[in-house]
């Protein structure tokens, strides 16, 4: 079925969260991934993300690549997520360590001279 919007709804199978999926005689696959992959072209290890925010739509149009993580920020910028992932670092209120205490962390754990337990004395942390 073709929308207004121009999106392709699966109008098979839906798992919970409302994309489509179906068996393509060697496992479960995604509709939005296969009609991406068929169309567009190789995904590799990426996500296919939705344009149109429509979960069944299968449109290539309106799918796009991104990582997992742009894939959770699409999501969350949404207001699709379940929980507010994107809040990090110091913005959690419990957060016992700054940016800049991460940065330092790292920095001496990359010259080798320090181990991670060390570190995690050092700065207060397990």
């Amino acid at each position: 079925m073709v929308t207004e919007s121009g999106c392709w709804f699966w109008m098979a199978h839906l798992i919970n969260k409302g994309y489509g999926q179906f068996w393509n005689g060697e496992k479960v696959v995604l509709a939005h991934r296969a009609s991406y992959s068929m169309m567009v072209g190789e995904i590799g290890d990426m996500d296919v993300l939705h344009k149109c925010d429509t979960p069944c739509c299968v449109n290539p149009d309106h799918l796009f690549l991104g990582t997992h993580r742009q894939n959770m920020e699409d999501m969350a910028r949404k207001g699709r997520s379940d929980k507010n992932w994107k809040v990090r670092g110091s913005d959690v209120f419990h957060s016992r360590l700054s940016a800049d205490q991460v940065l330092e962390i790292r920095r001496l754990y990359a010259t080798g001279a320090h181990s991670q337990r060390a570190l995690a004395r050092q700065f207060d942390v397990s």
